[in-house]
């Protein structure tokens, strides 16, 4: 029986924390990687949805629609873009908390569970 409990805590601190240590940082790659916060802040000031406005004639108008009209569009691209980026680090801070959290969780599940265990031991000793 003993074994076994020594088998548990072996297991638990060691090598499942490194599947559970795993298992967080591929979690967190993919929300990073959902969110596209490296493509997004390399295309900052790109127009959104490559929307430009050619002109072909070489009119003042027309050059001058297309200036505000591309302009416009990275307007709108670098609104919409910020706008992806904070989320995507919103989430990214959410996760991190709660990792804390699930880490802290991991490692004190055992000790409670010793402490239930001697409780309930005591009690059925003073019975």
């Amino acid at each position: 029986m003993l074994e076994v409990v020594s088998d548990y805590f072996s297991w638990h601190y060691s090598q499942s924390f490194k599947d559970l240590s795993a298992l967080i940082s591929r979690f967190g790659s993919f929300i990073l990687k959902f969110f596209s916060i490296k493509i997004l802040i390399k295309t900052f000031f790109t127009p959104w949805k490559l929307i430009i406005d050619h002109s072909h004639n070489r009119k003042l108008y027309e050059i001058t629609s297309a200036f505000v009209i591309t302009n416009i569009m990275r307007l709108i691209g670098v609104i919409i873009r910020t706008f992806v980026i904070i989320m995507g680090l919103i989430s990214y801070l959410i996760f991190n908390l709660i990792s804390i959290f699930i880490y802290i969780i991991w490692f004190l599940i055992p000790l409670i569970l010793l402490g239930i265990v001697f409780l309930l031991f005591q009690k059925l000793v003073n019975i």
